[in-house]
């Protein structure tokens, strides 16, 4: 049972002060992001591949590694890494496969190969995870292999194939959300395509419409996305999603003693919220977060609240008992 945080809370009031820190105000009224210095930087993997990384400087604390969907390009983080920059370097990972047409044998092996030796190229031993979407279960692969490089795992909308859902133990008689999980992430391609075919396409109202983001996403920030993606081999994306649809094994939730925060957005009609749940009880060190009115794009509709969260969850302060869930309302008005 989920217990509502008050909206005069302590998170809630910390989140208007980082609202204030981290972004400021355009001629009319309207927000704008802060500016940030993106870094990009290209390494190749053992087999030739070229691993391409976008990063912002290095920092005292501890470096944080972007891993989203197979697609999502570096864009779609640019409100979180505005808020992190100050404190942690921050690396956004993309699959070679994406952007890159050579031959490449694509599996579950080569995936971790590459975020490893793309952190071995930037000389960083350790560093925490954030993850977006079907980029959590690459990420808790990463977590459960022996003698982990990875601190923590912050994982925004986990999504899982079912395969891997039933490796955790966690999928139960609701199926709903790896379909519906499958069907977006291989239309989300198609859609970017439709985008750059036909720019006159709104699409933040289509996906409004469909139930897939709420009134509050921001249009700049999703149209700038969307528009990368477009730029994305297709193909490359498929090959990656079927090597995470074949993966039948994974860690044992239990058996993880990193640190995991799971974000949840209450509307999402994607990712499973009840997997996640199930999930969280399972994991020693597991937090939930649930947002109000959050779907499968909370980076984008409510980026203070979840920057916040990610940022008091890797300097170790608990954001919400993992045998509870806390249920943020990010729709209150900002005073």
């Amino acid at each position: 049972m989920a217990r509502k945080v008050p909206a005069s809370g302590p998170l809630c009031q910390r989140a208007s002060l980082g609202f204030l820190r981290w972004r400021r105000t355009a001629k009319g009224g309207q927000p704008m992001r802060s500016k940030f210095v993106w870094e990009p930087r290209t390494v190749h993997a053992s087999d030739g591949a070229p691993l391409r990384l976008t990063c912002t400087p290095p920092t005292p604390g501890l470096p944080v590694l972007l891993l989203g969907a197979p697609g999502t390009p570096p864009s779609f983080w640019s409100h979180q890494v505005a808020y992190l920059q100050a404190r942690h370097q921050v690396i956004a990972f993309e699959h070679p496969e994406v952007f890159h047409d050579g031959p490449r044998t694509t599996s579950l092996d080569r995936m971790r190969k590459d975020v490893l030796e793309a952190l071995q190229a930037l000389e960083i031993p350790r560093a925490a995870l954030v993850a977006w979407g079907l980029g959590t279960q690459l990420a808790l692969d990463l977590l459960g292999q022996p003698s982990s490089s990875f601190t923590h795992l912050a994982a925004i909308n986990p999504l899982f194939t079912r395969g891997f859902a039933r490796a955790l133990g966690i999928l139960g008689r609701d199926v709903v959300g790896p379909v519906l999980g499958r069907l977006a992430a291989r239309a989300t391609p198609w859609l970017a395509q439709a985008h750059r075919r036909l720019p006159f396409l709104d699409a933040g109202a289509w996906l409004r419409r469909a139930g897939l983001a709420s009134s509050t996403i921001e249009p700049e920030a999703l149209g700038e996305a969307i528009r990368d993606l477009g730029g994305l081999r297709t193909a490359g994306i498929g090959r990656v999603l079927r090597a995470l649809e074949g993966q039948t094994q994974g860690p044992i939730p239990e058996g993880i003693p990193q640190p995991v925060l799971l974000v949840v957005g209450q509307n999402d009609v994607v990712a499973s919220g009840l997997l996640a749940r199930r999930l969280a009880r399972r994991l020693p060190l597991g937090e939930l977060l649930v947002i109000r009115g959050g779907t499968h794009l909370t980076p984008l509709e409510y980026p203070e609240y979840v920057s916040l969260a990610v940022e008091k969850f890797l300097n170790g302060a608990s954001v919400a008992a993992y045998s509870s869930a806390q249920v943020v309302d990010a729709r209150r008005p900002r005073r």
